[in-house]
């Protein structure tokens, strides 16, 4: 196998209780690193790849695949099956210093045909202006008599040490518009899922939080 990253997939479970069942919506996250059906993708992956990747996803069985790092719809169509799942894909900044011929990375979703869903605007507002960040993939879906709001997000990478680095300057900038889509969603009362990868450090600042409870 060949550069297959570590397999890390997020998984939330919600529960939805009627007055006879419950039914579960099981949604998964995963960053997919630079998955694309082209040979030159800055990351190779072979034939037990793919399947591993596809074992994965099966043992989990999600209704909804929320993805990172994925390079186009036939990508995904190469983990999951299209007769099974609908595949939606964000856009992002055109610009040729960042859309590159071979293969580019992606927000998306992956939804199981029996949902029913409405495909909202991209989240652009995460990009800054700055024409190599990504979108934000937006969603509506309905279950269980409920509208809830998705949004699967790939946030600025490189904020690891200085607090103002660039990296960690933009970061900073895209939670504020974050806590926005946040307040809206709350003042509305929209049940809402905020999923993707962050690119922040939490288990380090949960770890430094309790080593100075610790020391006191």
């Amino acid at each position: 196998m060949l550069n297959i990253k570590p397999l890390k997939p997020l998984l939330a479970l919600i529960i939805c209780t009627t007055t006879a069942t419950a039914e579960e919506l099981r949604i998964m996250s995963w960053n997919m690193q630079w998955l694309n059906h082209h040979a030159s993708s800055p990351v190779l992956r072979d034939t037990d790849d793919f399947t591993q990747i596809r074992s994965v996803i099966e043992h989990i069985d999600p209704d909804i695949l929320a993805f990172q790092e994925v390079g186009s719809l036939e990508s995904i169509a190469m983990i999951l099956p299209a007769t099974q799942y609908d595949f939606l894909l964000s856009s992002r900044a055109d610009h040729p210093r960042y859309t590159f011929s071979n293969t580019n990375q992606f927000t998306g979703f992956a939804i199981r045909k029996n949902i029913r869903y409405r495909e909202l605007p991209d989240f652009t507002h995460i990009n800054l202006n700055k024409k190599g960040l990504r979108y934000g993939k937006n969603l509506k879906i309905w279950w269980q008599d409920q509208q809830i709001h998705l949004l699967n997000i790939h946030l600025k990478a490189g904020c690891k040490q200085s607090k103002r680095s660039k990296a960690c300057r933009q970061l900073k900038k895209q939670l504020k518009f974050l806590s926005l889509w946040l307040q809206t969603r709350i003042e509305n009362n929209h049940p809402y899922i905020l999923l993707g990868d962050f690119n922040y450090p939490l288990y380090t600042s949960l770890n430094n939080k309790k080593e100075k409870q610790h020391n006191h």
